[in-house]
């Protein structure tokens, strides 16, 4: 396991009139993850019925070490209170694809490195060309960086995956999960 930061996704949504329960639960597993000192920080968000909880870890051991204690396995235990959990640690949620399964393992660092390079490397080059020289640097630079992102994120990124797919999940049906990716 490396040891980087990592983080774990608990997607919840509440069931109507059990959301005085659902609140008591998610208190518990801050609580519970608090208690240990890998925890670097947590946020809930609730929209409507949904709820998330989101920690992060020093490292995917502490992760996976919190997840054994008796008092994460005992919040964990019951399958109408444990939500779906999702654990992620840098860029490879630009690696999943809409309306496919989750993989439950990200692609190795070095084929994200390589297909990011891929995709950066042209679209910075195409930036500089596009985005006048005339204007202060200072200028230039956010609105580069933040058209360069925006293509990644919504055009290149997306097209590159579904094209190598078969490359970065070689043997993608024994890692996914059952549930489709949100967006």
């Amino acid at each position: 396991m490396e040891s980087t930061p990592t983080k774990i996704l608990l997607e919840r949504h509440v069931v109507p009139g059990r959301d005085a329960e659902m609140e008591a639960w998610i208190v518990a597993v801050l609580a519970s993850a608090r208690a240990t000192d890998a925890l670097e920080g947590s946020s809930v968000f609730a929209h409507d019925v949904e709820r998330l909880v989101l920690l992060r870890f020093h490292t995917e051991a502490d992760l996976h070490a919190w997840k054994a204690t008796a008092e994460a396995k005992g919040l964990f235990a019951s399958t109408d209170i444990a939500p779906a959990q999702i654990i992620r640690s840098g860029l490879e949620t630009w690696f999943t694809l809409p309306g496919h399964p989750v993989p439950r393992m990200p692609p190795p660092r070095w084929k994200m490195a390589l297909l990011t390079w891929t995709a950066l490397l042209p679209t910075v080059f195409v930036m500089s060309h596009i985005v006048p020289r005339l204007a202060p640097h200072p200028v230039v630079l956010p609105i580069s960086t933040g058209l360069t992102v925006c293509v990644l994120t919504w055009v290149l990124m997306p097209n590159l995956v579904r094209v190598v797919h078969h490359w970065l999940y070689p043997t993608q049906s024994d890692q996914t999960l059952a549930t489709p990716a949100k967006r």
